[in-house]
């Protein structure tokens, strides 16, 4: 593996993981579990542009606010390690922790 790729390798995983914790979330509000407001979506949403536009432009995302909304906890606790991750390595300024 490239030093480049195992530089990625966790946030590779960590955003794996918000994928599948996403889509469990999805079957479990399909099989009745409680949906999240509109607003909680939207400001998920919001959140994950925020990071693939920072990976996009290679910067850390911002560290903005997560939804607060029971039935998206899944998935924002899934978030957080992507977020951890890619936050900046303060041992090398301007580059992000692999």
């Amino acid at each position: 593996m490239s030093r480049r790729a195992s530089a990625w390798w966790p946030a590779i995983v960590a955003l794996d993981e918000v994928a599948d914790t996403a889509t469990a979330t999805r079957v479990a509000i399909g099989h009745g579990a409680p949906a999240p407001s509109p607003d909680a979506v939207n400001q998920l949403t919001a959140a994950l542009y925020d990071i693939a536009d920072a990976i996009d432009a290679g910067v850390p995302p911002r560290a903005g606010e997560l939804p607060d909304d029971e039935a998206l906890k899944p998935v924002t606790d899934a978030v957080r390690p992507v977020l951890s991750v890619l936050e900046p390595d303060r041992s090398r300024p301007g580059q992000v922790r692999s």
